[in-house]
């Protein structure tokens, strides 16, 4: 057991360091761990508790921003037991702020507000100002992140106005800056561009750091951005663009990347937002970063459809819906060590049975989630409603007890719920509907109303949802059943339905794995619509494609083949033999039954009706049309110095003529005059 000694000499010495080690954990961490763990082994060598909890509350800080959130959890634990033991509540606040932040990065919000919260409450006890000031910043981090503005404001705010009576500029300017994260949220970009811009005076004039100066540029790119003053914005980005690439800063550099590629989707510039979007996506591929490829996959997806480009925006569709799961694994890996993290706290209580009962719970939730993570994989991988809904209740068994199942798909068109399969048992009913408007239906209710529906006794439960109780479309009701909407963004897609014969089947525990469950399945039917979109755009584009190198080809061959007729027709100069020339090459390109030249006689003020064939026999009339005939096509076509072109005679005659005069032979459908000017 370590005693605390104060006669050894060397303690100011081991003080000094812990306290550069945690002026500098923020800047340098890399430097800061080095002096911590010095500091450290100093400590442990003279048996001093006080320096020993102070180097690994760094070391547990410096941890926390280098991802490695197991180690820094661990370390914050054991300072928070030393500094309880030497009752030294300002340490112990800092500790507990750093076990915020810790869980803030694992997205575990609710555990990271209850730590910033104990750092408020041990630092007003004593009247810690530094203290009071980190935690309402903290508070206020977790707030703003989870859309809670107001909340986030005034806690926000209480921590400025701190901050500023106590000249605590390390933490004024994280507040600052959270303070314009808040009003980007509240789209009030001009007081975030005051307060971004705040923060970067005392940065330039105090801190100069780099690290967060680049935030808040960064900060009040997307500010502009929100204002539509694309010019001010991009002129920000860049400047946090060098910063982050000067400190080799490749996950900000990604992040500033993406908000110009979002800028300039916003300006329409299309191939500008690709290029800075495929970098984005470039660099988080080297770096790892799920998230990011996520993010940038789907923008790119979006945008290649937007220009017509279907193959690349498929190729983009498919990174972004095996990456979203990657992201969604990676999200149930963080909350597994944070529910890690919270078994050890658990262990240090002294009632055994507490300790017991939790532990349990928690590997069982924990189990379940990786579970659930393979399951969902299975089922975001599927491509297809029918094997959506196979794969979701092959596997849900597992979890809980369905004996009946089944999947409901909203369809627009019919304004109804289609379950193209629901189980029960041995059995299987294909192809259900339930009209929306059929009120007394459970599944009508969870869609209309969003309304997740638990019943754990049918006959005690049921009148809780519906007044009057209809007899099932088929099979029968469940003793206890689950319906939960299917979300996908802002939208329903259909009901999840599960359903026992036992009484009280279903516990919180159940209903949480399935909500998880109709999170994946959801994401599977919104997958395998956009996959079926793509193709079918990729099948339709291919068509047009086809059809446009065959229009070509023919346009081609039509101009080779009028050259050639232009040839012969200038090399002779007998009109009938043109005449017969003209009526071979014309039917050779086009359907001609009737064909015609008409001469244009000036002396007679009218139109010679001389060389027409019509079913290949020549005729042998020669009429003469007066040019004051405005009902002829021929007369029109000549005064108008305008083509003639009809596809139904009959319907469109009145553009030309007030009415269809056939001056020999049968009446034509399709007609074309062009003058020969």
């Amino acid at each position: 057991m370590l005693k605390n000694k104060p006669d050894i000499t060397n303690h100011k010495v081991i003080d000094d360091l812990n306290a550069l080690a945690w002026s500098i954990n923020r800047e340098d961490s890399y430097k800061s761990i080095a002096l911590a763990s010095k500091a450290l082994e100093d400590s442990e060598k003279s048996e001093y508790l006080f320096g020993i909890a102070c180097a690994k509350k760094t070391l547990s800080a410096c941890y926390v921003w280098n991802s490695r959130n197991d180690e820094s959890a661990n370390l914050c634990f054991q300072a928070i037991s030393l500094f309880q033991a030497l009752n030294d509540k300002k340490n112990e606040a800092d500790a507990h702020y750093i076990l915020g932040s810790n869980f803030f990065y694992l997205s575990d919000y609710d555990t990271s507000l209850k730590y910033y919260q104990t750092c408020l409450s041990l630092s007003t006890e004593i009247d810690y100002k530094f203290g009071i000031a980190d935690g309402l910043n903290g508070i206020g981090t977790v707030l703003y992140t989870l859309d809670q503005n107001e909340e986030a404001l005034n806690s926000l705010t209480k921590s400025k106005t701190i901050c500023e009576e106590y000249n605590l500029n390390e933490i004024l300017i994280k507040v600052l800056d959270g303070l314009g994260e808040t009003h980007i949220n509240l789209q009030e970009y001009d007081v975030a561009i005051k307060y971004y811009t705040d923060c970067i005076k005392i940065i330039d004039e105090l801190t100069g750091n780099l690290r967060v100066r680049a935030f808040a540029l960064d900060g009040l790119g997307r500010a502009y951005t929100g204002k539509n003053d694309y010019e001010k914005a991009l002129s920000k980005f860049n400047e946090s663009l060098i910063i982050r690439k000067k400190i080799d800063f490749k996950f900000g550099v990604a992040t500033t990347l993406k908000n110009i590629g979002i800028l300039y989707i916003k300006k329409a510039d299309y191939q500008n937002a690709i290029i800075n979007l495929t970098e984005v996506y470039d660099i988080c591929k080297k770096i790892n970063n799920k998230e990011g490829i996520f993010q940038a996959s789907e923008k790119l997806a979006e945008l290649f459809e937007f220009i017509n480009e279907p193959a690349k925006a498929l190729k983009f569709y498919k990174i972004f819906h095996n990456t979203k799961e990657d992201v969604r694994n990676f999200k149930t890996v963080q909350l597994l060590k944070s529910l890690d993290f919270q078994n050890k706290v658990i262990k240090s209580q002294s009632d055994k049975i507490i300790l017991e009962e939790k532990a349990k719970e928690l590997q069982n939730f924990s189990e379940s989630l990786i579970l659930m993570s393979e399951i969902g994989q299975k089922i975001i991988s599927s491509l297809s409603v029918a094997t959506i809904v196979n794969t979701v209740y092959k596997n849900v068994n597992e979890l809980m007890d369905a004996t009946g199942f089944g999947i409901g798909i909203f369809k627009e068109e019919e304004n109804a719920i289609i379950y193209p399969l629901v189980i029960e048992g041995d059995e299987r009913f294909e192809n259900l509907k339930f009209n929306l408007e059929e009120t007394n239906r459970l599944t009508a209710i969870c869609f209309n109303e969003s309304r997740q529906i638990i019943i754990n006794d049918f006959d005690k439960d049921i009148s809780n949802f519906i007044k009057e109780n209809t007899e099932p479309k088929a099979g029968k009701f469940g003793v206890s059943a689950m319906y939960l909407p299917l979300f996908y963004k802002d939208s329903v897609l259909g009901v999840m339905t599960v359903q026992s014969f036992k009484k009280n089947a279903y516990s919180n525990y159940h209903i949480n794995i399935f909500k998880n469950l109709a999170t994946y399945t959801a994401i599977a039917i919104e997958n395998a619509k956009m996959y079926e979109e793509q193709e079918f755009k990729i099948i339709e584009r291919t068509k047009e494609l086809i059809i446009s190198k065959e229009q070509i080809e023919r346009t081609y061959v039509n101009n080779k083949k009028l050259s050639e007729i232009g040839k012969e027709i200038t090399s002779n100069l007998n009109l009938g033999k043109i005449f017969k020339k003209l009526h071979f090459s014309i039917n050779e390109i086009m359907e001609a039954d009737c064909f015609g030249v008409r001469i244009y006689k000036p002396e007679l003020n009218a139109i010679e009706y001389k060389y027409d064939i019509e079913r290949n026999v020549l005729s042998d009339r020669n009429e003469i049309i007066p040019l004051t005939d405005d009902n002829n096509y021929s007369v029109w076509c000549l005064k108008n110095k305008t083509d003639i072109f009809l596809n139904d005679n009959e319907k469109e005659f009145k553009k030309y003529v007030n009415e269809i005069r056939v001056v020999s032979g049968d009446m034509p459908s399709s007609l074309l005059f062009t003058p020969l000017c």
